[in-house]
């Protein structure tokens, strides 16, 4: 009985100083692993632990130096929810710098930047929230898709020294929902904007206001817009390409394309709810080239109003529509298979009939002539025809004579 309770005593005793011993270094050891590492390992970094995760500041600093510093940062496994740089020496914000850190708030200022790497933040594409890379030396390009950028406006990137010779400037895979009064108006030389695959769904009139001059390629794909943008694009006369796929745009009106359209040679509409164009809509592509309507919900394919395109396009796509196969498309048919249109149509194949019946998912370039009925076989037919002008002149003629 002695020996047992000895034994028990010991044994608390022993788990006691054993406890004491993890609860006085264990935890420290815990806090070093999973808080600020040791000052020397970070040099010339600072850190500071703030309730969200660490708040570091690197000042001074050259490349290698940093690398050797964020990595040690990258093994404490915790958030760095700011990482503020400042007058460090890196001409190119590399690839590897951020790999294995968490960061949600990136601040780079006079750190010389000239160029980013392509990947530079691809490790960082879900947690990053917000980037400021202003006062740097950035010139033609800055790429800041596939982060969180849910606003953008003239003050967010204010101060930027590459604003007034940008070039590209790439916003794609974000989270912005709309497009503010002078949103880019600090870019003044801006050639390219892409805004594809957000959630913009509002565009303000003068969204665009400041770049009317320089902008040439523009894509608002993958967005939520119900309507050609024209008001905000009215100005932008200078514009070549639109890429517009993608949204929940229904309807062209006859005013989409004016004052803008004069320039654009390449438009994307592939893949909205498109079923009406209205009568003149497209009078003013005098130099489209490429024109993408494919994946819509047209029926119809009146000469009217496809006509003007006809002597400039080099692509045309209009697959997979409800095409119902009348009198109407006749001219289509005769495009394709006796004109230009043979070069021109992409995927005739698959540009088929939807309706009537008999006609189903049969290419359009290939339906029997016989079938059709119609009387106007060709896009000249749709024009008054020599006999109806003749007649129309005996009449004045005639009516001259008799008075």
């Amino acid at each position: 009985m002695s020996t047992s309770l000895d034994l028990r005593t010991i044994f608390n005793k022993v788990f006691c100083l054993f406890l004491s011993l993890w609860l006085l270094f264990g935890y420290n050891v815990c806090q070093t692993r999973y808080g600020c590492p040791a000052r020397p390992l970070i040099k010339p970094c600072s850190c500071q632990e703030i309730t969200k995760g660490l708040d570091v500041s690197c000042e001074g600093a050259r490349l290698e130096q940093l690398r050797e510093a964020l990595e040690n940062f990258g093994q404490t496994g915790q958030i760095v929810w700011y990482l503020k740089m400042r007058k460090n020496q890196m001409p190119t914000f590399p690839t590897f710098l951020l790999d294995g850190l968490d960061v949600r708030h990136l601040v780079a200022h006079h750190c010389n930047i000239t160029s980013i790497d392509d990947s530079a933040f691809s490790t960082l594409a879900d947690q990053l929230e917000s980037l400021d890379l202003s006062q740097n030396g950035l010139h033609e390009r800055l790429q800041l898709h596939e982060n969180k950028i849910s606003s953008i406006t003239t003050h967010e990137l204010d101060g930027i020294p590459l604003a007034h010779s940008l070039d590209v400037l790439n916003l794609a895979i974000n989270l912005l929902e709309e497009l503010n009064e002078n949103a880019f108006s600090n870019f003044e030389a801006l050639n390219s904007l892409d805004l594809e695959g957000n959630h913009i769904s509002k565009i303000h009139i003068n969204a665009f206001q400041g770049i009317e001059e320089s902008l040439e390629w523009l894509k608002l794909g993958e967005n939520r817009l119900e309507e050609i943008p024209s008001s905000a694009l009215r100005n932008l006369t200078k514009l070549r390409q639109l890429d517009l796929r993608g949204n929940n745009i229904t309807f062209i009106s006859k005013d989409s394309f004016t004052t803008f359209g004069n320039n654009l040679k390449f438009i994307y509409l592939q893949k909205n709810n498109i079923d009406n164009i209205e009568t003149g809509a497209l009078d003013n592509l005098e130099s489209l080239d490429w024109f993408y309507i494919h994946t819509n919900k047209l029926k119809s394919m009146p000469y009217r109003i496809f006509s003007p395109l006809l002597h400039t396009l080099s692509v045309f796509d209009t697959h997979d529509n409800p095409f119902v196969c009348d009198c109407g498309i006749t001219w289509f048919r005769e495009w394709i298979v006796n004109g230009r249109g043979f070069n021109v149509v992409s995927l005739p194949k698959e540009t088929k009939c939807f309706a009537p019946k008999s006609l189903e998912k049969t290419p359009i370039s290939e339906i029997p002539y016989d079938v059709l009925s119609c009387t106007n076989a060709s896009p000249a037919d749709h024009s008054p025809s020599l006999p109806t002008l003749l007649s129309i002149c005996f009449i004045f003629l005639f009516s001259n004579f008799m008075r």
